[in-house]
């Protein structure tokens, strides 16, 4: 047992190390932004199981499957997500050391990149699932937000005609209304500043909202 070759060729092995880690940092930084994402979605998922309400049934059963596929994913993923943001404290201080010294992060980091190969179709079905649900509560607290809605209902005809009764603006208080019931071309007239612009941005709006979040 020789304490001062041992203790030379340790320090050694540490400078190697840091140096290492310092050199990969930043090829493995986009990854670790891209892990970062997809534990953000792994959470989201969780918080929605929480929820229980019939209407999440489906995209919430759809959303523990897939979470299922990134268990080995979650494990010890701190080691790595840690590694994007500023140690503020003496224990981030003293895990960052450990890191550049033993790798800890970097193996964890090949862990993960295994995890999550093979599973890309789950991951973007979460997105999709996640980005559904967060589209409906957007729709949802825009139609509270107008107070006066309707769904639209679609003709199978294609005559080009839109009929509109009773429209608002929804940031106007207490608007007056208005209707029209047109096919083909129309020529609205008017003084200026009585409305016709605003009138007929409304209907073009409508009609959006009708065709993409069935709400008017």
């Amino acid at each position: 047992f020789m304490p001062l070759p041992a203790v030379l060729i340790l320090c050694v092995l540490i400078i190697v190390n840091i140096s290492v880690s310092l050199r990969m940092h930043s090829a493995t930084q986009v990854y670790i932004t891209s892990f970062q994402c997809i534990l953000r979605l792994l959470n989201a998922a969780d918080a929605f199981r929480k929820i229980k309400d019939p209407c999440l049934e489906k995209y919430v059963r759809s959303m523990n499957r897939d979470a299922e596929a990134f268990s080995a994913f979650r494990r010890g993923a701190f080691l790595v997500t840690s590694s994007a943001q500023v140690a503020n404290g003496l224990t981030d201080v003293l895990l960052e050391y450990v890191k550049m010294f033993f790798h800890v992060d970097l193996i964890k980091f090949d862990q993960m990149l295994n995890a999550y190969r093979g599973h890309e179709e789950e991951c973007f079905d979460l997105i999709e699932n996640i980005g559904t649900v967060d589209a409906c509560i957007s729709i949802a607290s825009f139609r509270i937000s107008c107070g006066k809605w309707c769904r639209p209902e679609f003709k199978d005809d294609s005559d080009c005609s839109i009929r509109i009764s009773d429209m608002a603006h929804p940031l106007i208080e207490n608007p007056v209304t208005n209707s029209i019931d047109m096919t083909g071309g129309n020529l609205v007239t008017g003084s200026n500043a009585s409305g016709k612009s605003t009138f007929l941005k409304n209907i073009a709006i409508s009609a959006i909202l009708a065709q993409s979040i069935d709400t008017v």
